[in-house]
């Protein structure tokens, strides 16, 4: 029943896939592809593990791109790049550290990656991406063009001479909301071991939920409400 279902939903994905265009349909097979690799052998391959599951928050961010036709800017797929791979260490981090236990060994039986890495090096690799994962959306906030002001909240800075918030990079005010996401998330890694699944943190963390909202706000208003 499940390999039929498999099959089955497998066959409508590339399907509609193909729908929306070439170069998405593409990147779907791509995806599958890397997700069979990923379960049959590289998931057993120090370093390639996080690397590949890193690919595929980068694939699902690419074919985004494709569907939508939108460019993306380069400062924001190293962005993207840095926090998939943020993430997965994390996972692993966490993994690590639920099965070394109280006790502080691993069990034998588990994944084989794990036996091979240690605690001090994953965290040297999560500090190496948690700084340039806000580094990199820094530099993306920072080289955006300055919105053009709507013309209603440009007359409300020229009528009490409020020239220095006209012209200004907005977009900016967003990089401290990401810097407290990547602590709260390292939080949650070191003291309550829960990145070991990143989608539920992201769904269930109160902190995270909310910075995520206001993130979200700021940028909605900074693009369509401030600018036009």
């Amino acid at each position: 029943m499940a390999i039929v279902a498999a099959g089955l939903l497998t066959f409508l994905a590339l399907f509609f896939a193909f729908q929306i265009n070439l170069p998405f349909f593409f990147l779907v097979i791509t995806f599958f592809l890397l997700q069979i690799s990923y379960s049959y052998y590289l998931k057993n391959i120090i370093l390639l593990d996080i690397i590949t599951i890193a690919v595929g928050f980068i694939i699902r961010v690419l074919a985004g791109e494709m569907a939508s036709g939108y460019h993306l800017d380069i400062w924001l797929l190293l962005t993207v790049i840095s926090v998939s791979l943020f993430l997965a260490i994390g996972k692993r981090r966490s993994e690590l550290t639920l099965l070394s236990g109280w006790a502080g060994s691993i069990p034998a039986k588990t994944r084989v990656t794990l036996t091979r890495y240690s605690e001090k090096m994953l965290d040297v690799y999560i500090s190496m991406f948690a700084n340039s994962a806000w580094i990199t959306y820094s530099f993306y906030s920072f080289l955006q063009k300055p919105p053009v002001i709507r013309n209603r909240i440009n007359l409300f800075f020229d009528q009490y001479n409020l020239d220095f918030f006209q012209e200004r990079k907005w977009l900016m005010l967003s990089i401290p909301l990401v810097i407290y996401g990547i602590m709260r998330y390292l939080q949650l890694i070191y003291e309550k071991n829960e990145g070991e699944s990143p989608e539920k943190v992201l769904l269930t963390d109160k902190p995270l939920i909310i910075t995520s909202a206001i993130l979200g706000l700021v940028l909605f208003g900074t693009i369509y409400l401030i600018g036009k």
